[in-house]
């Protein structure tokens, strides 16, 4: 990119910031917006903005923008809301969630007959995390049941780092499939994988969180450290959490998620300098890359579904609405089952499930496996990028687009009906 494409994406960004509250009014979310920005300065439009899709910048930048946006997100939920309705929260991650998967898994497999298992599994546990800042307006209203909003929150930052290990396995299972090797690996290294990142991850993030929060709150009694330079110091204990974790083989994004949870919860005296510097670079981070999603990811996405076999793309189309209108709304169904939230209740947990950034870097894992999500290989467990040219690849970008668009439009409206 030259200097002219930065001043065209600068010049994006200046005008979402002087027309944000005339784009709400018109049902434009922040996300809808920059992916649109993206498509029109891409290969697609003008043609401005050419990034590989593979290059490991990319992916990093997405990382870091979910781990930031986990972490954030985390240290609004306020614990005695989460212990009033841990039902729900447990609920929508231990019942709704492998439902999600499963449910997903066998529409894959009915869609796509020649579709190998381990791939429709890894396709239904990319689209089955849900991203929070797709529905922030709604989440963000002031008039929104604030055990709601913390259900929400802790859905969707816990189920990234539920599903990761779930993505991991059927990556390097598939994997092998593509490179022709039998998935013989055994079960003790898929099931030290999966345990290490569940219990690595937290452990590191707990650890962040608590040794960096003391250390600022110590800083800041004895005068040793001024407010605004502790508001990027612990910012950096999001990111601190997520690569410590991800080093030692731990899930990064329950890492992240675990530090914010922890540090809103036993440093609440540290969120004023926190929250209002965290959104605003988690917000920064988050456009451009739905920007970058726009002009990279969409179309080669479009391109990967054009060059499917003609009686692929039907399918492809179908197993989108599935996973948007059906599958999520079955799965919180079942789920709520005796909870007492009612059918509004369930519409609303059913509906306010879009996919978005964690579906991007999980897609990105797939087809780059040098991603930081992937443990160092110890030669059993070798990921091999799977070719971005079958149904996965196309399926997920297709999701994540149309579920920017119907969520994004559904935000605002769905924020003033609860507003009144």
């Amino acid at each position: 990119m030259g200097a002219g494409a930065f001043a065209l994406i600068a010049l994006v960004f200046a005008l979402y910031g002087a027309g944000s509250k005339l784009l709400h009014r018109g049902l434009v979310t922040a996300p809808l917006f920059f992916t649109l920005a993206g498509i029109g300065l891409g290969p697609i439009g003008l043609g401005l903005i050419n990034v590989d899709l593979t290059a490991e910048t990319f992916l990093l930048l997405a990382e870091i923008t979910l781990a930031l946006v986990l972490f954030t997100d985390a240290s609004h939920v306020r614990p005695r809301h989460l212990a009033i309705a841990h039902q729900v929260a447990g609920r929508l991650l231990l019942v709704a969630l492998p439902l999600m998967v499963g449910l997903g898994m066998m529409a894959a497999l009915w869609l796509f007959p020649g579709l190998p298992l381990f791939q429709a599994l890894a396709l239904a546990a990319i689209v089955s995390p849900t991203d929070a800042a797709l529905g922030r307006p709604v989440i963000s209203s002031g008039h929104l049941n604030p055990l709601w909003r913390d259900n929400l929150l802790a859905e969707s930052g816990l189920n990234d780092g539920l599903v990761l290990p779930v993505v991991l396995v059927a990556l390097l299972l598939s994997s092998r499939e593509v490179a022709g090797a039998a998935a013989d690996a055994g079960v003790a290294p898929l099931l030290w994988l999966v345990g290490g990142q569940v219990v690595l991850g937290p452990l590191v993030g707990a650890i962040v969180a608590l040794s960096g929060g003391r250390l600022f709150s110590w800083a800041l009694a004895r005068g040793y450290a001024r407010h605004m330079t502790v508001r990027p110091g612990l910012l950096m204990l999001g990111l601190l959490a997520w690569a410590g974790a991800s080093a030692v083989g731990g899930n990064g994004f329950l890492a992240a998620f675990t530090a914010g949870l922890l540090l809103g919860s036993r440093q609440r005296a540290l969120l004023p300098d926190l929250h209002p510097f965290a959104e605003m670079e988690a917000d920064f981070l988050s456009h451009i890359t739905f920007m970058l999603f726009g002009a990279v990811m969409v179309p080669a996405g479009l391109a990967g579904f054009m060059a499917l076999d003609g009686a692929a793309l039907g399918p492809v189309l179908s197993y989108v609405a599935l996973s948007l209108l059906v599958v999520r709304l079955l799965a919180v169904g079942v789920a709520l089952i005796g909870s007492g939230q009612g059918w509004r209740g369930w519409l609303f947990f059913g509906w306010m499930g879009p996919r978005g950034m964690a579906s991007l870097v999980f897609v990105l894992m797939a087809t780059a496996p040098q991603s930081s999500g992937f443990p160092p290989s110890d030669g059993m467990l070798e990921p091999v990028a799977l070719p971005a040219t079958g149904v996965l690849f196309p399926t997920v970008v297709m999701t994540v687009l149309a579920s920017i668009a119907l969520h994004g439009l559904s935000a605002y409206p769905l924020a003033r009906f609860l507003s009144r």
